[in-house]
């Protein structure tokens, strides 16, 4: 989605994934998390990011995700990547397109959708370098995916986009 990724200046987005959206059928490892420019994009970067990403199962349902971040994380909340990470410049064809943010994590997670939805929390401290920052891509066309978000803040306690329950993909 375009929270954090499109934005030069800092926030924060929690996503979480409903394990029938993500199609898992048992346990699994993370490794990497990418992201794609939307169907409008021909091009993308150069740009590196400041970021931290937290990973967890879900402490309440993709559909009941709250507006203060720390009570949607389960128990095994895992900071998997804390640093700066560059996108090279890369132009884009096809549909879908290409998935140019690639984040390599420092430290694999191991979601098992049987504890609950995986929770992906960013806290983007702002683009360090680059150019090009083509809106990026959400799962729009799904029901299963919800998000909350501070537009300003990598570290606010609670969400300000919006004015309810989260925001849903579907």
């Amino acid at each position: 989605s375009g929270y954090p990724w499109g934005s030069s200046s800092g926030m924060r987005a929690m996503y979480a994934y409903d394990p029938a959206e993500l199609a898992a059928d048992g346990p699994i490892y993370i490794q990497h998390l990418r992201w794609r420019p939307n169907g409008t994009a021909t091009d993308f970067g150069p740009v590196s990011y400041d970021v931290r990403i937290d990973l967890s199962a879900g402490a309440v349902s993709a559909s009941n995700l709250g507006a203060t971040f720390a009570s949607n994380h389960g128990t095994n909340r895992t900071t998997v990547f804390n640093g700066i990470f560059s996108v090279p410049y890369t132009t884009l064809s096809g549909d879908p397109k290409q998935w140019p943010i690639q984040v390599e994590l420092d430290t694999p997670f191991y979601w098992d959708p049987d504890r609950g939805p995986l929770i992906v929390d960013l806290r983007s401290r702002g683009v360090v370098g680059g150019g090009n920052l083509a809106t990026i891509d959400g799962a729009f066309n799904t029901a299963q995916v919800y998000r909350q978000v501070h537009t300003s803040d990598p570290n606010a306690t609670t969400a300000n986009f919006g004015s309810g329950p989260a925001q849903q993909f579907g």
